[in-house]
């Protein structure tokens, strides 16, 4: 029998076709901070990872209770209700819903785009898709050129000429389709299935998304040379398949910024914390984000399971008589159960991250 409460999780480093990890060691407080191919940390995470290569629990998240080892995910479906409640598996089974990831690009990501919930569920046997976000919470200054991203089709881009592209490997024909921009520590973007984008090098985010790794690729070597099997490049599905997952909308670049660059966020702010809507309640269909920063002692009462991450500082989180000690790069897996727990620390800062509201 396992207590429903609060659960420290282990960090679940994930292998990438992209270059990075300095900035997410140094916010996991690993000792000598170095970039590689473990570029990304998957969050909570009772989902899979597209990759053959590996195991078949790779990408789930694990924690240790009482000296034993389990898969989130395992303790899930023994508990679904206290874990995820009642009214959230009415809607989505015992399926999390979102899944959570750092992300640290030393490198510019491949070109790439992901499905939404038809095609997903037309072609690759699934009610979730893949829109997600991005929060910024660090950039890389000693690089040549500043942080960015790629983000949706220019006007005037057509399903022929993007398929040519591809064809040909023009790949800065087809960044040249696209729009650029320069990213600063604290924006938050939302990226619609069907968009096209690419994380640039020198971003740490935090991304949250349907809980899929449906990812169409339209590059066929890494940036390092190495090559892109078939099957991450449309996930099996052929590539006329993979080019209809792209939505071939071109907007201009304000109308662009105004839909997916998220501004006018909702602060609360008293003495004991501040509270930042990063990601609201127009997106609550996919999720919602908000960052906590915490002086003092502070109550919580919440409806819903949680997955917070610590990003800077040091306290603990008291629930019943339990303390379980909270430092940078910590995650933490709250259930539904869990209701009402305390929150104490200095300069202690959490990113909570909330399923779809229904």
């Amino acid at each position: 029998m396992v207590n429903i409460e609060p659960i420290k999780l282990k960090h679940n480093r994930i292998e990438r076709p992209f270059k990075g990890g300095y900035l997410l060691d140094k916010l996991q407080l690993v000792e000598k901070p170095r970039d590689g191919y473990m570029s990304e940390s998957w969050i909570a995470s009772t989902t899979k990872v597209f990759n053959d290569k590996k195991d078949s629990n790779y990408g789930l998240s694990k924690c240790v209770i009482n000296n034993k080892e389990y898969l989130l995910k395992d303790l899930i479906n023994k508990y679904p209700k206290e874990f995820l409640g009642e009214k959230h598996i009415k809607n989505f089974g015992v399926e999390m819903a979102i899944l959570v990831k750092f992300i640290d690009s030393f490198s510019r990501l491949l070109i790439q785009v992901h499905p939404n919930k038809d095609y997903a569920k037309k072609y690759l046997n699934s009610d979730f898709g893949k829109t997600e976000a991005w929060h910024i919470l660090d950039i890389r200054e000693d690089i040549e050129e500043r942080a960015y991203i790629y983000l949706g089709f220019k006007e005037g881009i057509t399903r022929e000429k993007w398929r040519q592209a591809f064809l040909e490997q023009d790949i800065e024909g087809m960044i040249s389709m696209m729009h650029k921009f320069y990213v600063n520590k604290g924006d938050t973007i939302f990226i619609p299935s069907g968009v096209p984008h690419a994380l640039g090098g020198g971003c740490l985010v935090i991304e949250i998304q349907e809980p899929t790794d449906f990812t169409m690729r339209v590059e066929r070597k890494r940036l390092d040379g190495g090559k892109i099997s078939e099957d991450m490049i449309h996930n099996g599905l052929g590539i006329e398949k993979m080019l209809d997952c792209f939505d071939y909308e071109g907007i201009n670049e304000n109308e662009l910024i105004e839909r997916y660059f998220l501004k006018d966020k909702k602060i609360i702010e008293e003495e004991k914390f501040k509270k930042v809507e990063l990601i609201g309640e127009k997106y609550k269909e996919y999720f919602t984000m908000e960052k906590l920063e915490i002086n003092k002692k502070i109550y919580i009462e919440q409806d819903k399971f949680c997955i917070s991450t610590v990003v800077e500082g040091k306290g603990k989180l008291t629930y019943l008589d339990k303390d379980i000690t909270l430092e940078k790069g910590d995650e933490i897996f709250i259930p539904e159960y869990n209701r009402n727990f305390t929150l104490e620390g200095e300069n202690l800062k959490i990113i909570n991250c909330y399923s779809p509201k229904v």
